[in-house]
Order: structure tokens, then sequence, then C-alpha cells
């Protein structure tokens, strides 16, 4: 785990929780422990993978992994080649739903964005002196975003 992404999750340990029990968590070298049911979260790519899988009685149809493999082969929206803080803000600014959250989210705030995909309002939402969050069931898309973070040194 790079040392940022360690010292970010071990200074910001109290907003992570077991998402099989909901118990905190604890950072060991490279994974996150339950203090309470012991389950055990890899950390892959310097991207803590929390997911748990539904307990749903087996007769409830369960979609998630469906669509969690075609986000995984399919990720959405994707960066092109020449993509960068510079281009993201601007990109960001021209759609009024990104423009209306940066003028009205202040700076310093903490955000958490649910189903980020490939994290690029998260990563924009960051640019301004926010703690921005983003989660995802899909590993490729979060490495995506967590790439653009670090090529573009947003902390």
């Amino acid at each position: 785990m790079h040392i940022d992404e360690k010292n970010f999750i071990s200074s910001n340990i109290q907003i992570f929780c077991c998402p099989k029990c909901g118990s905190n968590l604890d950072l060991n070298i490279d994974s996150l422990v339950c203090s309470k049911c012991q389950q055990n979260y890899q950390v892959v790519d310097n991207i803590p993978s929390l997911f748990w899988p539904n307990e749903w009685d087996s007769s409830k149809k369960d979609v998630t992994a469906d669509i969690k493999s075609f986000y995984e082969k399919t990720p959405f929206p994707n960066y092109d080649e020449f993509d960068n803080a510079g281009s993201l803000m601007d990109k960001a600014r021209k759609g009024i739903f990104a423009k209306l959250l940066d003028d009205q989210i202040p700076f310093g705030a903490r955000i958490l964005e649910c189903g980020c995909g490939t994290g690029q309002l998260t990563n924009f939402l960051s640019i301004s002196n926010r703690t921005a969050i983003g989660i995802d069931i899909c590993m490729n898309s979060l490495k995506l975003a967590n790439d653009f973070k670090e090529a573009n040194k947003l902390s």
C-alpha cells in the first residue's frame, strides 16, 4: 500500500465500517480487518476492497455479479489519453450537474460518491480542497480513477 493511501486510510479509519456486520475496521499492513467479526478486506492496488455479497435467500435473483462483470469489461465513463486535471475541470464545468455541485459544495467538505464508476466526478470535486471518496463495486473502474488521481497528483 502506498504511504499516501495508508496515511489517508489510517487518519480517516473512523469513516470506514465492516460491510458484513457494521463494526469498526482496523488497518493492518495490506488489509482492513473487522474488530468484531474478524472479516479481512484486502487492499488491491491501494484501493480497499470492501465488497460483501448479498446474503439473500437463493430464490431471490441477485444481479450484482452480472452488473459488476459488465462494468469490469466496460468501465464508464473512460478517461482518454489526453485527460488531465485541467481538462477534467473544463469538462465538468461545461455540464450543469457538476457545475452546480462545484458551486454549492463548500471548500473543505467531505464527500462520498456512491457508484462513482471511473471517479471523474470524485476527482473533479477533490480538486477544490475537498475530501472526495468514491466507491464502486467495479475494481477496474476504481483503478482508472486512482490512476488518474495519482497521475495528476490529486490528494
